[in-house]
């Protein structure tokens, strides 16, 4: 049928410190919070263009 996508493939993981929701109702304001700080740590040839819809 198909061949496989990914073959040898190695992925660098960048784990972030973020603060963990501890309540039912300030999670829209942790997941702006995390994107934010995604946006700053992400790498070089992410470019606004690519995250259009």
């Amino acid at each position: 049928m198909g061949r496989p996508l990914l073959q040898n493939v190695t992925f660098f993981v960048l784990l972030l410190q973020v603060p963990q929701q501890k309540n039912e109702y300030d999670c829209g304001l942790f997941v702006l919070y995390f994107i934010e700080r995604f946006m700053e740590e992400a790498p070089e040839r992410l470019k606004k263009k690519d995250l259009a819809m």
